[in-house]
């Protein structure tokens, strides 16, 4: 059995009522993929800049995630295109 560690690296910044969020996730050496995720408050909001922090890192790890799901498609289509073989993808 192996074990495996990834860790994923969130980046955020705020300006004034923008929070912005960049996930990060090293999957190989040299190889990585990323989401951002924004967040704004509306001038109605009570000032509780953990909410945007939250909700912008939401959005950035959503994006990750689908980013990466994405590239593992796409290298399983390309494997098998490479052995000439064909395979029942789920692709939701």
């Amino acid at each position: 059995m192996t074990d495996k560690r990834w860790n994923v690296t969130i980046d955020i910044t705020e300006h004034g009522d923008d929070t912005h969020a960049r996930a990060e996730l090293a999957v190989a050496e040299g190889v990585s993929v990323s989401g951002t995720g924004h967040a704004r408050r509306s001038p109605d909001d009570h000032l509780v800049p953990e909410i945007g922090d939250e909700l912008a890192a939401a959005r950035a790890l959503a994006r990750l995630s689908h980013c990466l799901y994405q590239a593992a498609l796409k290298e399983m289509t390309s494997r098998q295109a490479m052995i000439g073989g064909t395979a029942d993808l789920d692709l939701s």
